[in-house]
Order: structure tokens, then sequence, then C-alpha cells
């Protein structure tokens, strides 16, 4: 009955959770782009095929088509490892291409029965033709070459390699950019995500904290506070003056570093720490040094060859030794060993030789340079000088001289403590919840707005990159096939003297395989093998998507005023509805269960056009807009985030704070035109918690249309009452917005309308013509356009959680069920069921309503015996309803008494007090629901208890015991 329509390549790969669609697409563009290294290594090969003999042709058909070869047919991984986003998977498939290459590489250890399969026969002409086939064909064709041409291998290179290098070239960068911008936006949109709970959480506990604080006394006074901070300063000051006195202590003499003088450098005799001192600078200001190219962690970045070193004290002799090249390396050796150098190679860093290593000045050597001795030092006695009787007094340590830049160290380190200090004070004694909630409120507010921006951008980007590398794919696809006949095309003309074999296979590949049905057939079973589905918009975090108690209830759940508790994309049965309304039109039962938003959004669309319906049916058969879309969300959002309620609103009832936020909502989206405000309803009802018709009716409606058509007229009619019947038992609710939809589309579309809906309850019948109504469902289930969604698909969807990796549609069934539900005798007998929902629904209230007021059998006041009583009665007798007093003080039927339901144990309770009692406040509502007992509590009289606790009758008279228990 309607048409077949195939998806479009930018519309196939969405999904609820984004990941898998994302992961589908990346998993194929990674297989296209490593489909075109291969083809490019083939003729690179088949190249280098003419200075090699037959035995080396053999291999080269086992390493052009190995097992792993993206040309074989595809089978749909479910190893997690496959996922191009988040973990687990997500280090591997960051070494795609790594594997593939790997694969190639590495030769099947079954090569003998490979071997034995490519020498197959070739297929037949049945067989169908797709660039697999095609690449395998044209490897097993390479069997059968015997000879080679060496003038063919330039014509190879120049005709065909170089074009397929040039793709590569241009292609590869650009969709690699493409995956890790999906990446790093998908990383974004889960952690923005994260964010927005953590906020939400975290102004629930300062709600919380701000109740609990408001009834508690101060903690301190303004005079403890004080004290503190006088004692926090001192303290403080401590700290500074401890913190100086260690770093000028914190620098040893280069007496204390196990310097024993006189010292030997090499053949260079030291005799005290000042000649050291003078010696080390020298060296240092001397030799020229150069930095790093590549800055090291740990090491200095000024280094100097052993070669300057050598030179310097060869050419100037600073120190009396000999410049051999045994004493030169000594002394660097000396120097090496007292750790004034420091080596910069990882092997040999301990062993100084004069050519060819690089070397760095130890921080020994920088602070012994700068050493100053506050008094002369003593000249240690040579060997021939006998020792004297006298004690030399030991020398005092100088103290060093702090710096300019160790100076500024601790001037900044010092406000660093004082700021750290001043902030971990004030966060002690802050308690301004009113503040924190202000700034916990604003920044959800931004997060929850970077949220729906990062899923704006991430929409863009699936749209809007699904178009570049569809361009990549069919560009691919055509390459592949142009490169192959090209090839066998050269070889030809080149080889005439070929054998027929090869000949034959030339010709079939030119004018059999190489032909644009075979490119839009490959491209149609890329996207069977890759596409995830159609646009499911679900702001739900990936991970709840998995999890096998997570409602479908659950999405969309976040709010755009968190103070006020309000969200626009609530459940249908959740928004305010009409009957909320005082008007009497809103109190029809056609109408009364619609939500108020959608109904009043539908007639601005309606009132825009201003009566020329044609602008509507054009702006439902359009595609989605997403940056019109977001440009009015946006506006929205900011409108509720911003809603402050009026003076004369009671903020205290929800309903009426919710029904100002949805008129300041309506009053932004007056001004807009016809086509923005039915891309935003499109978008609406896509983002919705559940479709119209809600996902639990799914497999039951979609099952009816996959019945065989035995009897078209017969079937027919029995699908249409029984989808009248599965609808129709949806909630009131849904059941009013469907048909409001359905009746809003048929008058956009001329398609006739029930004449008496929205004034009356009254249903008339009217006739429709098929034609007008085929062509209606076309336009509205096309999905040529980008970003074309089927109507079905906003009104009617499955559960997010079972497709949250994919869905694609069955467009043919939407076809018949939209067909089938446009109709009048549907949509009249839709309203049908719905006026009998509603008039039950409102029997049911009504009788709910007026059963508290109904009068129950009297009970007579007890008969005051002459005796007195043993113990008084502790409440005054009182009577439920005047009237006559029936004789019997408890009157009991079947109608007015029913046992109490209960649970048994195994052991009963050894005492029976804790059993629930037949008594007159228990049997008092038999009949009803257990409200009149609730509002008639304070009118049951209560019997006199007796001295066991246990109530006695009020009557004299012999009656049955009733007082059962139960436990």
């Amino acid at each position: 009955m309607f048409e077949s329509v195939c998806l479009q390549f930018s519309n196939s790969y969405w999904s609820a959770d984004y990941k898998s669609g994302i992961d589908r697409l990346c998993e194929q563009s990674l297989r296209s782009v490593q489909q075109t290294h291969e083809l490019r290594q083939l003729v690179f090969n088949y190249m280098n095929y003419f200075h090699s003999n037959s035995e080396y042709l053999t291999k080269l058909t086992i390493d052009s088509l190995p097992l792993e070869s993206t040309f074989r047919p595809y089978t749909r991984s479910t190893n997690s490892d496959v996922s191009l986003l988040g973990s687990p998977g997500r280090a591997r498939s960051n070494n795609a291409f790594k594997r593939f290459s790997d694969s190639f590489r590495s030769v099947s250890s079954n090569e003998h029965n490979l071997a034995e399969i490519l020498e197959k026969p070739e297929h037949t002409e049945s067989s169908l033709v797709s660039i697999g086939s095609t690449f395998e064909l044209y490897v097993r064709s390479l069997a059968a070459e015997s000879k080679t041409l060496m003038k063919l291998a330039g014509v190879i290179d120049r005709e065909v390699l170089e074009k397929i290098s040039a793709f590569i070239k241009v292609n590869e960068p650009q969709v690699r950019k493409i995956v890790d911008s999906y990446h790093e936006l998908f990383s974004n949109y889960e952690s923005t995500y994260k964010e927005v709970e953590k906020l939400k959480s975290q102004y629930d506990e300062l709600v919380r904290l701000q109740e609990i604080s408001e009834t508690e006394p101060p903690r301190h006074e303004q005079k403890d506070e004080n004290s503190n901070d006088d004692s926090f300063n001192s303290s403080y000051d401590r700290s500074v003056d401890e913190l100086t006195d260690v770093v000028e202590q914190a620098s040893p003499s280069p007496e204390e570093l196990d310097f024993k003088f006189p010292l030997h450098i090499g053949s260079v005799k030291v005799s005290n720490a000042s000649d050291l001192s003078s010696i080390i600078k020298k060296l240092i200001t001397s030799i020229p040094t150069v930095r790093r190219k590549i800055p090291i962690p740990g090491y200095k970045n000024e280094i100097f060859s052993s070669d300057l070193l050598c030179d310097y004290i060869t050419k100037y002799r600073p120190f009396p030794i000999e410049p051999t090249r045994v004493n030169l390396e000594k002394f660097g050796q000396s120097l090496l060993d007292h750790k004034l150098l420091v080596g910069t190679g990882f092997l040999g860093a301990n062993k100084f030789k004069s050519e060819g290593l690089w070397y760095e000045w130890s921080d020994l050597a920088v602070f012994t340079s700068q050493y100053q001795q506050s008094q002369s030092d003593l000249q240690v006695p040579s060997e021939s000088t006998g020792s004297t009787s006298q004690p030399q007094t030991p020398k005092k340590a100088p103290k060093i001289v702090i710096d300019e830049s160790t100076a500024k160290f601790m001037n900044e380190t010092s406000k660093r403590f004082n700021g750290m200090f001043k902030s971990v004070r004030s966060s002690l004694m802050k308690s301004n919840y009113a503040e924190q909630l202000v700034e916990v409120e604003n920044d959800y507010n931004e997060s929850y707005e970077e949220l729906q921006r990062l899923k704006h951008l991430l929409d863009l980007e699936i749209l809007q990159n699904s178009q570049v590398l569809e361009k990549f794919e069919r560009t691919k696809i055509e390459l592949i096939y142009q490169s192959l006949a090209k090839l066998l095309e050269i070889v030809y003309n080149f080889s005439l003297t070929s054998t027929n074999a090869l000949h034959k296979l030339a010709i079939e590949f030119i004018e059999k395989v190489n032909k644009p049905d075979n490119y839009q057939n490959d491209f149609d079973k890329l996207i069977e093998d890759f596409t995830t589905g159609i646009y499911f918009p679900s702001i739900v975090s990936p991970n709840n998507l998995t999890k096998r108690h997570f409602s479908t209830n659950q999405s969309n759940n976040n709010f755009q005023n968190l103070r006020r508790q309000f969200n626009l994309y609530k459940d249908i049965q959740l928004h305010l509805q009409l009957s909320n309304l005082d008007d009497d039109k809103s109190q029809l039962l056609t109408i009364a269960s619609i939500p108020q938003f959608l109904y009043n959004l539908v007639k601005l669309i309606e009132e825009s056009t201003e009566g020329d319906v044609s602008n509507i049916s054009s702006a439902w058969s359009s595609p989605l807009d997403h940056q019109n879309y977001w440009t009015v969300k946006e506006q929205v959002i900011g409108a509720i985030n911003q809603y402050e309620p009026a003076s004369d609103i009671d903020t205290s009832q929800e309903q009426v704070v919710h029904k100002d936020i949805l008129d300041k909502v309506l009053v932004s989206l007056k001004p807009l035109s016809t086509f923005k405000l039915v891309n935003f309803l499109k978008n609406w009802l896509l983002e919705i918690s559940d479709s119209l018709i809600p996902c639990l009716v799914y497999d039951s409606v979609i099952s009816l249309y996959k019945l065989p058509n035995q009897n078209e007229g017969e079937n027919k009619n029995s699908r249409v009452n029984e989808l009248t019947r599965i609808i129709g038992s949806v909630p009131r609710s849904n059941l009013a917005s469907l048909i409001f939809m359905l009746e809003h589309i048929g008058a956009a579309f001329k398609l006739g309308v029930i004449e008496s809906y929205e004034t009356a309850d009254d249903l008339p019948i009217t006739s429709l013509d098929e034609v007008d109504l085929k062509d209606a469902v076309t336009l509205l289930n096309q999905m040529e356009a980008i970003g074309a969604i089927p109507f079905i698909h906003l009104i009617f969807r499955p559960s997010a959680v079972k497709n949250s990796s994919g869905f694609k549609p069955p467009l043919e069934i939407y076809g018949e069920l939209l067909g089938d539900l446009l109709s009048l005798e549907v949509r009249t007998k839709l309203l049908k069921t719905l006026i009998n929902n509603e008039k039950n629904y409102k029997t049911k209230r009504d009788n709910e309503k007026f059963g508290l007021q109904k009068k129950l059998p009297s009970i007579p006041p007890p008969t005051i015996s002459t005796e007195p009583p043993t113990t008084p009665s502790k409440n005054p007798t009182r009577t439920i309803i005047s009237g006559s007093v029936p004789k019997s003080p408890r009157p009991l039927s079947g109608d007015n008494f029913a046992l109490r339901p209960f649970r048994t144990r195994a052991t009963p309770n050894p005492s029976p007090s804790t059993s629930p009692r037949h008594t007159p406040q228990s049997s008092v509502d038999l009949n009803g629901t257990g409200d009149n007992r609730i509002r008639k509590r304070d009118s049951i009289p209560l019997p006199r208890e007796s001295s066991s606790g246990r109530p006695r009758s009020t009557s004299n008279s012999l009656t049955p015991s009733i007082d059962v228990e139960f436990e």
C-alpha cells in the first residue's frame, strides 16, 4: 500500500545513548580507511609482482586477502573491545589501525587451506557483486599470472597508485580528526552530566543543612572569633620566623660536606675551601654551556661538552697540570667522584671521557662557587712541617648570605601560606547557606545549560560530520571500483599476449563489475551493517541505559528550574491538564485531559498561519532543524531559569507556579514563525519521557501489522478494531493528546475532522477520500531529506532502554499505522473510547466524593445497667447518625461484614494482645473504602473496657461472639 523508504546515511547513526551510534560510525570510518590502505597495498604489491616469479605471486594472494581482511563478509561484533568510546574498549580502539596492519603482516597457520579456497572457480554471473567479492575475485586472478612487464609497473604507479595515495593523504587525517572530536565531545557530555547530578545532590544537602542550622544557636561569639584571629596571627608569625631560621641554617659550608683538605682533584692539590671555591667558580664562568633541546625532569637545562672543559684547561693552563689525555680525564673523573659534575647520559654517566660526552654542574658545585669565608682560612700544614703543641681553634661556619631570588621565594611562600590559612579559617567560619544555595543553583543552571549545549553539539557533530563521512564512503567505494577496474584495464592494454582468462576477467570487471548499480548496492550494504538507527534523543547517562531495572520514566527528569521543581519534558500524564482550568470549554470530556502546554502550543501554531494551513502541512513534512530548535530551546530554558513569581502568586501552590511558568514560556514562543513552532513541537514530542502512545503497547501494535494478509478487507477491519482496543487502553491524558494531534494533522492536510470536536461531546460520522490519505502519509513519513523523522516516530516510540544502542523503525509498518490512525473511522472510535473513559473516571470520582456522605447502619447507645459498673467508661457514648434504632445492637450481614485479610505464621504469638480485634471502630465502614472510617472517627462510640483491657459488649442480649482475633 505504501512505498518502502530507505534511511539516509546521516539519519542512520542515532542512538539514545549516543555512544552506540558514534561507535558504529567511527568503526565504519576506520574500517573504510583501512580498506583504502589495503587497496593501496594491493596495487603496490601488484606493481612489484612484475619483478618476481609465480611462487612470490602465490604468497602475494595470501597476504593480500588474509582471514582478517576487511573485504571479507562483515559480521557485527558483540565484543566490548570494539567500542570506540568509553572504557574498557577505548584503549584498544585507539590502536585500531595498528591492529588491522598487524593482521595483514601475520600469515595464517592455515595457509594451505586458504590457497585452496582461492583456487576455487570464479563467481557465477548470478552472484551478488560487492566490493568484497570484487576484491576477492581480483586477488584470485593473481594466481593465474606468470609473466611480468617492467614498463607496466611505471604506468600502474602513475595512473592508479598515486590517486589512491592522494585520496588517503587527504581523507585519513580528516577522518581521524572527526573520530577524535566525537570522543572529546562525548567525554565532556558524560562528565557534565555527572556534574549536574552532583550539583543537584549538593543543593539538596545545603537545603537540609540550612534547615538544621536555623534550629541551632550560634556556636561562637564575636569575642571568641577575635581571640581566634589573634592567636592565628601570632602562630603564623612564629611559623614564618621559624621558617626563616631553618632556611638560614639549611645550606652547609664546604667543610661540612666531607671535603678533607688538602683535597686532590686529579693532580691538582687544593689547600682550603676558599681555593676550591675559586677553582670551581673559574671553571663555571669560563666554560660555555648550551640549553637542552628537550628538558628532562630532575636535570638542569644548561649542559657542556667534555671537549670544552679539556680545551679550556689545555689552552689557558689555569692549574699546574700537564695537559695530557690521562691527566685531563683524571681531573674530570675527580670532579665526578666529588659530585661536582653530573653526567647526562644513562650509560657511563659516572665515567669521564675527554671527548664526545656531555655533563652539567651539580648543585654542590654551584654552591661551592658561591661560598664566601668570613675570615682567612687556616693553611693546612704540609707533611714536612712538624706539628705544634698548641691546639688550633675550630673555625666557625660562615652564615649563608641569602640572595635576592631566595628572598623572593621566601616572600612568595609566606604569602602562599598566609592565603591558605585565611582560606581555611574562612571556610571553617562560613555558615551562610543562603548564599551557598544561590551559588549552587547558579552553578547548576550553568552546568545544565552546558549539558544541553553539549547535547546540541553532539547532535550537530553527528549530523554534519556524517555528511562528510557519507561523501568519503561514496568516494571510497568509487575509488576501489575504479582503481581495480583501471588497473585491470591497464594490464589488458599492455598485455595483449596474456592468457585468455586474464582477458576475460578484465572484460568482466570493465563491463559488469564497475557499474553504478554496484556502487549503490555496496553503499546500501554498508548502511545495513553499520547503521544504528534514526534520531532518538534521551538525556540519560549512558551507564543507566544498561541497567536491568532502569525505567523509561527516569529519562529527561532534570529540572529546568531546580528551585520550582519544573520540568518541561516530563511525561504527558504529569503535565498540567486543561481540566485544572476553571473555564467551561476546558471541562469538555474530549479535551479535558490534554496537557495545557501541548494544547496552547498547537493553538499558537494554528493562529500563526492566519487560516492558511499549507504552511502548517509544509512545516510538518519538513525535516528537523537542530540549530533552529536549539535557538528556541535556549530561549525557553532561559525564561524558565530566570522565572520569579509575582507577588500575587502563592508559591506554596505548585500547580499555580507551574501554570505561571508555562504562561511565560508560551509568551516567549508566541512571536515565532509557524516553522519554528512546529519544529519546537516536534523536538518536544521526541524529548518527553515517553511518547504520546506509551512504549508499553509498542510491541502489541507492531505485531498487528506483521500478520499475514489472507483476506485484506476482513483483516483490515479486525486490525482496526484491535488497534482501537489497544490504543484505547492507554492513560486518558495520552489518548486525549493523541486524538488532539491527529485532529490537528487532519486539519493541516485537509483529511477531514470530527465536526463536534472541541465544541461538544457528540460524534457525527463523515466519509474520507483514501487517495488524499495516502498522499498525506507519504509526506509525513518521508525520509529522503537529511534530518527527516517519520511522524509516527514523534508520537510512538519503543522503550529507550531496550533500544539504547539504536533503533531502526519498520517504515512500511509505520506507513500503514499512520494511515489507520489518520482515518476518520479510527479517530472517531478512539474519541468514543476517550469519552467513555472520561465518563467512567468522572463517575468513579463522584462516587468516591459522595460515598463519604453515605449513611451507615446506626448503632444504638449501650443499655446502661442499674448495677454500678466495675470500670467507668473512658469516653462518653455518642451516636454516629440519628435515626431509627434497630433491634440488634450490632447488625451483621454478608453485605456489611467481611473478614480482615491476614497472614499466618509458623508459631502464633503467646499472647493475643497484639492481634487485631473486631470492634465497632473497625466494622463501621464494612461497605466503604476506608475514607469514611477516617472522617467519622470522632463519631464512633467507644465501648467500655473491662479490667482485663479487652472491650466488652455494650448489650445484655445473648449475641454470637464475634471478637475474632487474627494474626
